[in-house]
């Protein structure tokens, strides 16, 4: 009888413990002058959002990456999911903006109750939570 409550929770446990599968994609959004302005756009090549291609300079560009994440496969009655963590490294070649550096939180808020005027924050916790401040 043992054994086979054991087989039993061991065959039950995947199906218990399966989680959400998260679709992480960046994209480059934006090609910028070191001022924040537009680039000029004879200098960009291609602004594919995957592999954007750009004409070498003695100006440095800042490109603007955002992160887009999809959710899907969650467990039947879940009301949606708590938390999402990852940590950006930097080709050798690629730096941080010492303008602007470390992790920019979306800090956009949304109508929340009724009447739709009570603002809160979109995310609870947005944030560069990490050890390391040279990374993202």
């Amino acid at each position: 009888m043992g054994r086979l409550l054991g087989l039993a929770v061991v065959l039950l446990c995947p199906a218990i413990s399966s989680a959400a599968v998260i679709h992480v994609t960046p994209q480059v959004t934006d090609i910028l002058n070191a001022d924040f302005t537009p680039a000029d756009p004879e200098d960009i090549v291609s602004l594919d959002p995957f592999h954007p291609v750009l004409r070498p300079r003695a100006e440095k560009y800042m490109v603007q990456i955002d992160v887009w994440m999809r959710i899907e496969d969650l467990l039947p009655g879940q009301g949606g999911f708590g938390n999402a963590a990852f940590n950006l490294s930097l080709h050798p070649r690629l730096s941080q903006n010492p303008d602007l550096p470390g992790w920019q939180p979306d800090s956009s808020c949304i109508c929340h109750g009724w009447p739709l005027d009570t603002l809160i924050p979109k995310w609870a916790d947005n944030g560069d939570f990490g050890p390391s401040g040279s990374d993202l």
